[in-house]
């Protein structure tokens, strides 16, 4: 086993397009992000031009949560018998990004076509749950141990810059149609104004699935870590792969207790925010009576999610860092969500007292504390169930915590209809205190770096035998 060790180490390589692909992954992940964002803010305009309540507009955010509950089992089993590749994974959340934008511009064409923009958001779903599966996996198979978490936080960013996309480009657009217009016409130009977005969308997606049909593998051709080498050669190319197999590697993932705490510490962190994301432009109308607030709420609560998708975007590169240089999974978890947690009530205050640069500041503390849970998360569940297929591990992960997002969405805006801005977000503030507590049944036990440290090990005590032998066979030692 030692010298299988040590000559597989010399066909280990790190391949420089690793960082092309990850430029391309993380463009991939904006377009979920864009679609979960660009509704809420300007609900109103939605409210009107379909003639809807703002409960059925939150299932314009919500329904991206649809898609896992079903797909979840197909897609592993497709996984776990090798029938659908890393590639193939990339290529579906591409096209199924360009059919959900598609929907969206042909609905916005005519007023009695809510519902295509609700399909539309449904098939997003899809992409929404197979584009958080590529982070971890992307990053296990083209980057070794001190690059992954970097890899994943990168690959993740996107999906906050689509959030700060989705937020801004439409809230903007529709706010300066609305100012000096009147009220059929302003219709008509924040009409043409989200077409002309939407289809930007579909267009640049599906360049992105056309470069990924061209140039991206499942795996690179020499894998850049022992682990990898190890797995792929006792694993990946078996053939034996039966249903029997496939129900006990399920079982295997339900019935672990990191696996299961981190997921659903993941869901709270993930999905809690969808509060704010669907409500918070309603939020500030309720406290702009009780302060000088000059600028329209609809702007106001989409500068407020810009700043948490900004601190998403900025917290995913430091907690890849610190999951690179610390490896302390559950230390990170801890003190990340708890830090979430301090954020909310910081958030709380503002609301309470009509300050609302301090929901700017809540929002910005919340998305870095955030990815610092998530990102150590990523990497933890995929360290702790290994060897299992890391792509398996996350759509599990990914398909039990995305659908709480289905619960969070009516929650609050029950909780918004009998207590206010208050409650919901009394409510987050909860979540995320329930979430840091969970994080304290993480275990230490990690099977992907251990297999690396002991590889490194072996290696070291096998350098040491050779230079013994080679200072006895010159006479320098006794």
């Amino acid at each position: 086993m030692m010298e299988y060790r040590e000559d597989s180490t010399e066909t280990l390589t790190r391949y420089k397009r690793r960082w092309i692909f990850l430029v391309f992954f993380t463009l991939l992940q904006c377009f979920p992000g864009i679609s979960f964002s660009m509704f809420g803010q300007i609900s109103s305009f939605f409210v009107s031009y379909f003639n809807v309540t703002y409960t059925q507009v939150d299932w314009l955010t919500v329904a991206i949560n649809v898609a896992p509950i079903f797909l979840t089992l197909p897609l592993s089993w497709t996984i776990f018998r090798n029938m659908l590749g890393f590639r193939g994974i990339a290529v579906i959340c591409a096209s199924t990004s360009v059919i959900a934008f598609a929907c969206f511009a042909i609905s916005m064409t005519d007023g009695s076509l809510f519902a295509l923009s609700v399909i539309g958001q449904t098939v997003g779903g899809i992409s929404g749950q197979l584009v958080m599966t590529i982070p971890p996996t992307f990053a296990a198979l083209w980057f070794p141990e001190n690059e992954v978490g970097t890899a994943i936080g990168v690959t993740s960013m996107g999906t906050y810059i689509g959030n700060f996309i989705g937020l801004l480009v439409p809230t903007y657009s529709l706010v300066h149609g609305n100012a000096n217009s009147t009220s059929m016409r302003w219709k008509e130009q924040d009409k043409y104004a989200l077409i002309w977005i939407y289809s930007t969308c579909v267009f640049v997606a599906a360049g992105l699935g056309l470069f990924i049909c061209i140039f991206v593998t499942n795996f690179p051709p020499k894998p850049p870590t022992i682990a990898q080498k190890n797995k792929r050669c006792s694993e990946e190319f078996a053939k034996n792969r039966t249903s029997t197999k496939f129900w006990l590697q399920i079982r295997f993932l339900l019935t672990n207790r990191t696996f299961l705490c981190g997921t659903l510490v993941f869901a709270i962190v993930f999905q809690t925010p969808i509060v704010e994301t669907t409500m918070m432009s309603q939020i500030v109308r309720e406290f702009s009576n009780r302060s000088h607030l000059t600028l329209k709420p609809s702007i106001v609560g989409s500068f407020t999610m810009c700043f948490n998708s900004l601190g998403n975007a900025v917290g995913a590169v430091i907690a890849g860092k610190l999951v690179d240089k610390l490896k302390h999974y559950d230390t990170l978890s801890i003190v990340g969500t708890f830090l979430c947690f301090l954020s909310t009530l910081i958030i709380l205050l503002g609301s309470v007292f009509a300050v609302y640069q301090l929901l700017y500041v809540g929002n910005a503390l919340l998305g870095v504390f955030a990815q610092i849970s998530l990102v150590t998360i990523y990497d933890m569940t995929t360290q702790h169930t290994y060897p299992v297929d890391e792509t398996f591990v996350s759509i599990w992960l990914i398909g039990i915590a995305v659908p709480f997002g289905l619960f969070y969405g009516p929650i609050g805006r029950l909780i918004f209809k009998s207590f206010g801005g208050t409650g919901v977000l009394l409510f987050q503030s909860g979540s995320f205190a329930v979430g840091a507590a969970l994080c304290f049944l993480f275990s230490p036990e990690y099977g992907r770096l251990d297999v690396e440290e002991s590889s490194e090990s072996d290696q070291n005590e096998n350098t040491r035998v050779l230079e013994r032998q080679a200072l006895v066979q010159h006479g320098n030692v006794e």
